[in-house]
């Protein structure tokens, strides 16, 4: 009997959609590897032009002009508005997919998960064309819903909480077809380790530790904080990651830190869990993977530079739950001073592992 197999589709408009993907990948091969499964992105199967007008276009204005991003955003979150978009952009979509759909054919998975809802609406309303007839879900990673998460055809929807899964049964989604599974995290992350070998390990005090993340883009300008902080010649450990950003990077290499303070300085890593674990503090961007992480971990969070649009949800969701607040200019340092000094008392959610959750769920599908 030929095995199941289950196709995880991401979009890198972000890097949470796809470590949300590789966390699900890694869980499904060491609990069921008797399943045979990929994680794809759909940018390596679009058209250029459909690439250039849907991701390109995205990373640009989160980048360059945030508030028009943030206007598309609230313009498109409304049923109306989410109509509109979709009837734009359809012929688009259907043209500009046509190696992905090719892929989909070939690969004949039983099941398909999409951490975007780009990949998701594509299955859902054009794979008929392709005689495609897959089961499907979206996970959604982020702590809001938006109408763009809706499709005709989905089979199931995976949010992080009660609430979002609230906001799409009010956009019209089918109550039986949500579950509220939590966001997957990397493995990593449930695996138990001692903070005090990691201090060792990265060669940190006692002092209180302060862990900046630039976001897998790098889009923070983190120096101009830390210069700030380096400033008040505090007795922190602080570590900083940059991300891809090599041009952060390097402005983060001159920097000079006070001569009682440890800095810690790194790119890109796949040891994030373990820099998490030994933070008293976390200031980072408001990614959904990120906050999913750091609520397990029970990492108190200031949120800086959060994009108009899905992290401004992330972060109401953060204040409203009291998990996080905003820091609001890269000159007040004061709030960091507070937090970490004077930490709030936070009632954290139950550590859940939404691995199991989503990857349970896709099964009970395959029975």
């Amino acid at each position: 009997m030929p095995s199941k197999r289950i196709l995880f589709v991401s979009c890198a408009v972000g890097m949470g959609h796809v470590r949300a993907a590789d966390a699900l990948l890694a869980h499904l091969k060491s609990t069921h590897p008797e399943i045979e499964t990929t994680h794809i992105d759909l940018m390596d199967f679009l058209a250029p032009l459909a690439k250039n007008f849907y991701f390109d276009s995205y990373n640009f204005m989160a980048k360059r002009v945030p508030k028009l991003w943030g206007t598309i955003y609230r313009a498109t979150n409304n049923p109306k508005g989410a109509k509109h978009f979709n009837q734009l952009t359809k012929i688009n979509k259907k043209i500009g997919a046509k190696k992905f759909f090719k892929f989909i054919e070939k690969y004949q998975p039983d099941y398909i998960l999409s951490t975007h809802f780009t990949p998701a609406d594509l299955i859902a309303n054009h794979a008929h064309s392709y005689n495609i007839t897959t089961n499907n879900g979206l996970l959604i990673t982020d702590f809001a819903a938006h109408p763009l998460h809706l499709a005709s055809d989905q089979t199931d929807y995976f949010v992080p909480t009660q609430s979002v899964k609230n906001q799409l049964v009010n956009f019209g989604a089918n109550v039986k077809q949500v579950v509220v599974s939590g966001l997957p995290l990397n493995p990593a992350f449930y695996q138990t380790k001692s903070a005090q070998n990691l201090k060792n390990r990265y060669h940190l005090n006692d002092n209180k530790t302060l862990l900046f993340l630039a976001g897998g883009g790098g889009f923070t300008k983190i120096d101009r904080l830390l210069k700030n902080l380096f400033e008040q010649k505090l007795s922190y450990n602080i570590i900083a990651i940059a991300g891809k950003n090599k041009q952060l990077y390097n402005r983060l290499t001159r920097l000079i830190p006070p001569a009682d303070m440890n800095f810690v300085l790194t790119e890109w890593t796949d040891a994030i869990d373990e820099f998490m674990r030994v933070a008293d503090l976390i200031i980072t961007k408001s990614g959904g993977l990120t906050i999913a992480e750091c609520l397990y971990l029970q990492k108190p969070m200031l949120i800086i530079d959060p994009v108009p649009g899905q992290e401004e949800d992330n972060l109401k969701f953060l204040e409203d739950n009291h998990y996080g607040q905003k820091l609001k200019t890269a000159t007040n340092c004061s709030i960091i001073t507070e937090n970490i000094l004077t930490p709030q008392k936070i009632i954290y959610p139950p550590p859940l592992n939404a691995n199991d959750a989503i990857i349970n769920n896709i099964l009970k599908n395959l029975a």
